[in-house]
């Protein structure tokens, strides 16, 4: 009787853990799913970079999957699998990486703010040995870094600059740039040496517009090639936000952008 007894104990208290990890399985093939419409636009997260903590937390308030879907259970789902140690990733070429024997390889040079990017190699040269997807990553310097990369033409999808905050509060400074069409292009061309596209520069583009009930004003972050930027600080969304101020400088209206 009691090794029934302790039996039942046994099962009874693996029970608990069991269900545990088949509710991380199913919230990993769920998440899974929903990055497919991620992909296009954004590369997984890499556990090595701390900088990537900052932009798991961003995931949860931003709306990449249509709004509708973007369920506390998605948002749950998505962190366990960019989390996962099982997530297939993109190659991660930094200044420690030396690309395999035999393959030919060329010189990226980038700023000396540090960064990472996302890029995604053409047709042509996965077909000659390129990786599809590559990270690159880079820490501040004073003159630059020139990292390795495989040889082929890449499109920059995504990339970001980080600053620290300055001042006692956590997190970083991230200036970000996702295309779906591609950024820029990058060719690396075997023992040859190219500059990154980009560099950490940020451009307000204000607007107003007149509208019936009054006027429209707008506030755009571009760099220098037009694109749009988002800028976040320890993974939260920095909106900027305007004011009318009569002749003695009081503020007579205050408004947050509308973040679009």
């Amino acid at each position: 009787m009691r090794e029934t007894r302790f039996l039942l104990f046994a099962l009874f208290a693996a029970a608990p853990a069991v269900a545990a990890e088949d509710k991380q399985a199913e919230l990993y093939q769920e998440g899974k799913k929903a990055f497919r419409s991620c992909a296009a636009c954004h590369c997984t997260s890499e556990p090595t970079l701390k900088e990537d903590e900052d932009w798991l937390l961003l995931n949860g308030v931003t709306n990449c999957i249509d709004a509708g879907e973007m369920t506390p259970r998605v948002r749950e789902a998505l962190d366990v699998f960019l989390r996962s140690s099982e997530t297939q990733r993109p190659v991660l070429v930094d200044e420690k990486y030396a690309p395999p024997e035999g393959r030919a390889r060329g010189l990226v040079r980038v700023p000396a703010t540090s960064g990472s990017a996302y890029l995604k190699a053409d047709r042509e040269s996965i077909r000659s040995g390129s990786p599809p997807k590559i990270r690159l990553y880079w820490q501040a310097s004073e003159a630059g870094r020139a990292l390795a990369v495989p040889a082929g033409r890449y499109q920059v999808i995504n990339y970001r600059f980080y600053r620290p905050s300055g001042d006692a509060s956590p997190g970083l400074w991230t200036l970000s740039v996702t295309d779906v069409n591609g950024c820029a292009e990058i060719l690396v061309a075997p023992d040859g040496e190219t500059e990154f596209p980009f560099a950490p520069e940020m451009h307000g583009a204000l607007s107003v517009t007149r509208v019936e009930e009054g006027v429209k004003v707008a506030l755009a972050l571009r760099n220098e090639k037009v694109s749009v930027l988002t800028l976040s600080r320890g993974g939260e969304m920095c909106i900027p936000e305007f004011s009318v101020r009569d002749v003695r400088d009081q503020d007579i209206y205050r408004v947050v952008f509308e973040n679009t």
